[in-house]
């Protein structure tokens, strides 16, 4: 059956479901962006502890120069999967650098001009005084991973959500415009066509309590008076 594209309930069904269409992309864009910055700032917030950490730990072990712990507390940091690189200075001079596998041989430059790394760097303070650098690097791959999964997710809620109220747009607008209409259509079909008394056995116990609905009923009524007064023409005649 053509489906007839001038038709009211199609046209209405349409409208609502390219609504409920921009409703939902504008939903997973927003979710997207919004889980996008969440994540970011849990990876600046991640080094920045480091970075606290760095500054409270090496403060001391950096004066005596104790290099031996400064690798091992570098070689730690890096047991946080994000963090993929590490370095302490002094006097601009790097005295200590761990990094993972994939990064290994990297420089600070590099990290820095690579949007697929976050960077941080904070001053190493001992009695008030400025006694170094630690510098770290933290990769985002694990954070896209992540916001890949949220993604699918969002993006699989989104669809699921989209053909829930569509489908239910399509059921109440049968309901509530396409039956109404249709049954004002064969009333006035008959009514034109002389049929009185079969427009007066049309069935509207179903008709919706909304404003299509008592049209429809009073058009009914109507069409019971069309038919009462035909009756008393015909028996003056």
């Amino acid at each position: 059956m053509l489906i007839n594209s001038t038709s009211i309930s199609v046209r209405f069904t349409a409208a609502m479901i390219g609504i409920i269409f921009l409703i939902i992309a504008a939903f997973v864009a927003f979710s997207v962006a919004y889980q996008f910055r969440v994540l970011e700032r849990e990876l600046q917030d991640s080094l920045t502890v480091a970075a606290e950490v760095g500054n409270i730990s090496l403060s001391t072990p950096l004066w005596q120069m104790n290099d031996e712990f400064i690798d091992h507390f570098l070689q730690a940091l890096l047991l946080d999967k994000r963090l993929v690189w590490a370095s302490v200075l002094v006097n601009d001079e790097t005295i200590a650098q761990k990094a993972s596998a994939e990064t290994a041989g990297k420089s600070w430059e590099f990290f820095q001009a690579n949007d697929d790394f976050q960077t941080h760097f904070a001053s190493i303070v001992y009695e008030g005084k400025i006694i170094g650098q630690i510098r770290l690097a933290a990769s985002r791959q694990v954070m896209k991973a992540k916001l890949e999964n949220a993604m699918k997710f969002v993006i699989v809620l989104g669809g699921v959500l989209f053909l829930a109220i569509a489908l239910t747009s399509i059921v109440v607008t049968r309901q509530q415009i396409v039956r109404p209409l249709a049954a004002l259509i064969r009333l006035a079909s008959k009514i034109s066509d002389g049929e009185l008394e079969e427009a007066a056995k049309e069935s509207l116990f179903r008709a919706p309590d909304n404003e299509l609905g008592r049209l429809t009923k009073e058009f009914y009524r109507m069409t019971m008076s069309l038919q009462s007064m035909s009756a008393v023409a015909t028996r003056i005649a």
